[in-house]
């Protein structure tokens, strides 16, 4: 964009921000991954990274201004897909838990059952080796 101001490339809610990046660089500052947001042709914002540098004279003043804007896009979509699957396997891995957790509990009930089961059988043994004559109201 030779001859034309950067300001054009940047939302009116973000000319402060932007003027503020100028004046650094007029200073002969340069700026380094400055993540920002930019305007498309078609008006669409997108987020951006820029890397802005002076172009110095002999004497140290400044005469340009050498920038790379780098799309971010992409890189914010990724991020948020991984943030989606991140999510969703730390979901899988919750219900994996709880259903490992009900197993658990079923196999413990089955356990008592057993037990209980177990109790029963042997109250009935005992039952059945006493003379019918001691059982009195029991049988």
């Amino acid at each position: 964009m030779i001859g034309k101001s950067v300001l054009i490339l940047s939302p009116k809610d973000r000319l402060d921000e932007a003027a503020a990046m100028v004046a650094r660089v007029r200073e002969g500052q340069a700026i380094e991954r400055a993540e920002c947001v930019r305007v498309r042709r078609d008006g669409t914002t997108f987020p951006v990274s820029l890397t802005i540098s002076p172009i110095l004279d002999a004497d140290g003043a400044v005469i340009g201004v050498c920038g790379i804007v780098r799309d971010l896009t992409g890189q914010r979509r990724d991020q948020r897909e991984i943030a989606e699957w991140r999510d969703k396997a730390f979901k899988w891995m919750e219900d994996l838990e709880q259903s490992q957790r009900l197993s658990v509990m079923r196999d413990f009930e089955r356990e008592l059952k057993v037990i209980d089961l177990q109790r029963e059988v042997e109250r009935l043994r005992r039952l059945a080796a006493q003379d019918p004559r001691e059982l009195g109201d029991e049988g």
